[in-house]
């Protein structure tokens, strides 16, 4: 349509700037969205006093957030969506430094991940 435009003899109008902006901003939120639905997954690295989260999209990795926690880790679940659903993400850390994970589980493996972190945290201990 721009180049039609500007073919029959009419100049550049500013309006084509805001439409390739608005277009190219769209189009990049839809390929984060196909890239997460296809090839996402998160990365979480656990130290002894803090926690890394990596989403990685396949092409490229985005949403790097590190936070400082106390040293026993404080793993939470936060129900998301319909109650009936019974699903929820996993909460790494506590009000004030907490990374709320993108993935959401059934609340039951969810329980069972902590109690696997717990019981992982207890042996480093030992």
């Amino acid at each position: 349509g721009m180049v039609l435009y500007m073919a029959s003899g009419n100049g550049f109008h500013i309006g084509f700037f805001f439409a390739v902006s608005f277009f190219g901003v769209l189009g990049f939120y839809l390929l984060r969205v196909a890239l997460w639905n296809t090839y996402g997954n998160e990365v979480i690295t656990i130290t002894k006093n803090q926690v890394e989260y990596v989403a990685d999209y396949g092409w490229f990795k985005d949403g790097r957030k590190q936070k400082e926690i106390a040293d026993p880790i404080q793993c939470s679940v936060s129900q998301i969506g319909y109650e009936d659903d019974n699903t929820g993400v996993l909460v790494i850390g506590e009000e004030g430094a907490q990374i709320v994970c993108a993935t959401k589980m059934p609340v039951e493996e969810i329980q069972a991940l902590i109690e696997e972190l717990n019981v992982t945290e207890n042996e480093q201990l030992e």
